[in-house]
């Protein structure tokens, strides 16, 4: 079985705003304290969590794909704009690095271009990261302070039709960090998706809680697909009974050629480790039922298809 994790990160120093990579640290905090009783500081967290999560080169990425038989991941970075302040590496910069990345290991790697529609060069930008440097794709963060809607991406709706190449777009929550949270709705992305229906757009963690209203387009846009990363959470907290339950509703309402399993690795792997979460898919242990068609579409065709790697 082909299996691609369509959303995995790979964290560097100074390509991560501070803000934002404080914000992280504060949740994690949380999260170990509400779901595991451990005791942790900011700092400690930051240092221990976040920034032991570094990964210059991918290694890591490849070592957690070979042990968990992943085929191949869509690896992106972020970027935040004028929200909370640039990194030291400017995002431009890190997409760079990212293709580079792809280049070098191009039967395990995809990469996409990480870009806020409102930086000078903008459009030039992605020419480049797709035409000259082969990413497959873009990746927007609405958290930066833009809405889905915003005029300004119509032009780029056009050309990734054009392209051929989705848009992946954050929807839902954020870690503790000073951004926006309402432009990351899914309402706006199927907003833009009425208005573009040439272009594939790519609600990466199906919504996280708001999972009710990217259900409620996701069974009526053609153009609206899914990821099931960060849902390694959901699994853990709701338990597995109910996790598979919600899974199959996904696929009776909007069709399993619309979900592709993810990871959102590094993160997630905290609480569940990429190899068991293909597991929870390859290796069920559930009275509700899905065909084995069905499990290989999510772990792989349907990103085929979506990513036009067939």
């Amino acid at each position: 079985m082909k299996i691609y994790d369509v959303h995995a990160h790979i964290f560097m120093d100074k390509m991560i705003p501070d803000a934002y990579e404080i914000g992280m640290a504060r949740t994690m905090k949380l999260v170990l304290k509400n779901k595991h009783n451990m005791d942790m500081t900011e700092e400690e967290a930051r240092n221990n969590l976040i920034k032991g999560m570094y990964d210059p080169g991918g290694e890591r990425l490849l070592e957690t794909m070979d042990k968990a038989g992943i085929t191949k991941s869509v690896i992106f970075g972020a970027d935040f704009g004028p929200e909370l302040g640039d990194a030291e590496i400017h995002p431009y910069e890190v997409n760079k690095i990212y293709a580079e990345i792809a280049k070098k290991h191009p039967d395990k790697l995809i990469a996409l271009a990480a870009i806020d529609p409102r930086r000078p060069g903008a459009m030039k930008h992605c020419e480049q990261c797709i035409e000259e440097w082969g990413m497959k794709g873009l990746k927007m963060h609405p958290a930066a302070g833009f809405y889905p809607t915003d005029e300004i991406l119509y032009p780029f709706y056009e050309k990734c039709a054009d392209w051929n190449v989705p848009i992946v777009y954050h929807t839902g929550g954020q870690p503790a960090a000073p951004v926006k949270l309402d432009t990351q709705r899914p309402h706006f992305i199927a907003e833009a998706a009425t208005r573009f229906p040439d272009t594939k757009m790519i609600m990466a963690h199906a919504g996280m809680d708001l999972w009710n209203e990217a259900v409620m387009y996701g069974k009526l846009i053609p153009n609206v697909y899914f990821d099931l990363s960060y849902h390694q959470f959901s699994y853990v907290g709701w338990g597995a009974q109910k996790f598979y339950e919600w899974v199959r509703l996904l696929i009776d309402e909007c069709g399993v050629r619309k979900i592709m399993w993810a990871t959102d690795t590094p993160l997630p792997s905290a609480v569940l480790p990429a190899e068991e979460y293909v597991k929870v898919f390859t290796e069920r242990d559930t009275s509700v039922p899905f065909t084995e068609e069905e499990i290989e579409i999510m772990m792989g065709g349907a990103a085929e298809e979506v990513f036009d790697l067939t």
